[in-house]
């Protein structure tokens, strides 16, 4: 049996009312008791920009290796930071693409160096409002930046995005335009101008279609004659095959 002493007052317990209602906590945490959330959210960032924050402290990292590192070495990292920091700005454009409802490729310039046996290449991209390639350049350095050899794309743009124009420079600084004729318009050329053979990438080929080498085949077989059993000589008609005269039966009355 339970008495309530004088003076006691008991009042509202966490027993009082239904959890139904929810718990409201003076600091507004929480909403319900079983589901804990902040009032105001954190902003989710995309992946670009998550990349980009990623790339700065690789960059940070790699940059804190400069000191210690020796000469060969030092070249390689700068090598690397530059590469990173290029793509770095790559990834905040894009995000800055994505934020303004752009092609997330929209706008971009991707500047990269490779490390090579004789030197380093470095590529160069450029792209446009949508997204696709524009404009490609190469260069081919030796160990002592010199250029050897350059290479210039200029692309459509759109669609399946072709190549228009592609002008190479070798390192005696002679430009030349050049583009591969495929090997049917040079065997068409090489036919329309009657021409029994022609040379494609080095290579010497006749200008005979599939039929008329098929008909060829044949008639060097009919003219592969068998070689005749009988031969004349002075003295008469021998067979081969016995090396007697024709006609003489040995021992036969």
């Amino acid at each position: 049996m339970a008495f309530k002493m004088s003076g006691m007052g008991f009042g509202k317990g966490t027993g009082s009312e239904p959890l139904t209602k929810g718990y409201s906590h003076p600091n507004k945490m929480y909403s319900h008791p079983k589901k804990m959330y902040k009032t105001e959210p954190m902003a989710k960032k995309t992946q670009a920009e998550r990349a980009a924050e990623r790339l700065a402290n690789k960059e940070a990292r790699l940059t804190g290796k400069l000191d210690d590192a020796s000469t060969k070495k030092k070249a390689r990292l700068q090598n690397r930071i530059s590469n990173v920091k290029n793509k770095k700005a790559r990834k905040e454009q894009m995000a800055k693409n994505a934020a303004e409802g752009k092609n997330k490729r929209a706008n971009l310039n991707k500047d990269v160096t490779r490390n090579v046996v004789v030197g380093k290449v470095k590529t160069e991209k450029s792209t446009n409002e949508s997204g696709k390639k524009v404009e490609v350049n190469r260069t081919l350095t030796n160990n002592k930046d010199k250029v050897i050899r350059e290479v210039n794309k200029k692309k459509s743009g759109e669609g399946t995005n072709k190549t228009v124009a592609k002008t190479v420079t070798n390192k005696a600084g002679v430009t030349t335009a050049k583009k591969e004729q495929p090997f049917g318009d040079a065997f068409k050329a090489a036919r329309k101008a009657g021409k029994k053979e022609f040379t494609w990438k080095g290579k010497k080929y006749h200008t005979r279609t599939k039929a008329e080498e098929a008909t060829k085949n044949k008639k060097t077989e009919v003219k592969k004659k068998i070689q005749p059993r009988v031969k004349k000589t002075l003295g008469g008609a021998i067979d081969t095959k016995t090396n007697k005269p024709v006609g003489y039966n040995y021992g036969k009355i």
